[in-house]
Formats: structure tokens, C-alpha cells, sequence
């Protein structure tokens, strides 16, 4: 399994961050591989809550079934792939208060089989190389009043 951890802090104070990254209307506005969020099931969002990704990444369109594991507001907003995803995978975004800041974290752990184990290092670093690219769009778009 694949460990990928990425961290940035925003100049904004933790409520605003923890809102604008668990909107799925505002997500694709700062993750470019999502095209569009929509849940199926019903508000508020929690644990429990399905949400479909229309995702399209390494030259492939695809949707994927996300079910929130985990649901703190302001503190944590974890997810699990349970369909159409490439691979297995979940994840988890944590938030942290910091002298008037907010410390983001994404861990995302991915699960590659097959010839795909091959292609791993290759994966990995492009992942890496997206979500920070993302955290500094992220970055910007809080920062500059988006």
C-alpha cells in the first residue's frame, strides 16, 4: 500500500478552510482532476454520506463512489473509494489551528495490484506532483479572497 502525504497552510482561519474543502461545489474550482461532486445522499454531510466523483486524471474519465468514514467538523473528513475507482483507495484530510492559520494535511493510501504494482513509483510521484499543484491553488484561491 501506498502512503501519500501532502500539507500546506492557509492564511485563513480554520472554519473558512474546513467549509471551502468539504464543499463538492467548490471542489473542482482547486482539485483539477475532479470535474464535478454530486451527493447522493441526503444533507448534512457525515459519516455515512455518499458522494460521486466525475474524475478525469491521466487522460481517463471516470466516476467514483465516495463514502464518508469520518466526519469532524473543522478537525477531520475522511473517505473511502467503494467504486469505480482504478484502484482501492481512501483517504483523509485533517485540519489544524496554527497562530490564526490552518494547517491542512491529505493522506491518501492507495492500493496497487498486478502489473499496476509495477507502474507504483510512476503513480505515486504523479499523485504527489497533482495534490501539491492542488494545495497551492487551494492555497491561493483562500488567500486571495476566492
Amino acid at each position: 500500500m501506498a502512503r501519500l502525504l501532502a500539507r500546506v497552510t492557509v492564511n485563513r482561519p480554520i472554519a473558512e478552510v474546513f467549509q471551502y474543502v468539504v464543499d463538492g461545489d467548490k471542489v473542482p474550482q482547486w482539485r483539477k482532476s475532479c470535474v464535478e461532486i454530486t451527493r447522493s445522499s441526503p444533507d448534512p454531510l457525515g459519516p455515512g454520506s455518499k458522494e460521486l466523483y466525475k474524475m478525469k486524471t491521466m487522460g481517463r474519465r471516470f466516476a467514483v463512489t465516495m463514502d464518508v468514514t469520518e466526519f469532524e467538523p473543522n478537525r477531520k473528513y475522511s473517505w473511502k473509494a467503494t467504486s469505480g475507482s482504478p484502484f482501492p483507495m481512501q483517504g483523509s484530510f485533517t485540519f489544524a489551528a496554527v497562530d490564526g492559520r490552518t494547517e491542512v494535511a491529505e493522506l491518501t493510501e492507495i492500493s496497487l495490484s498486478g502489473l499496476l504494482r509495477l507502474a507504483e513509483p510512476l503513480i505515486v510521484w504523479m499523485f504527489r506532483r497533482e495534490v501539491r499543484t492542488d494545495f497551492l491553488r487551494l492555497q491561493h484561491i483562500l488567500e486571495n479572497g476566492g
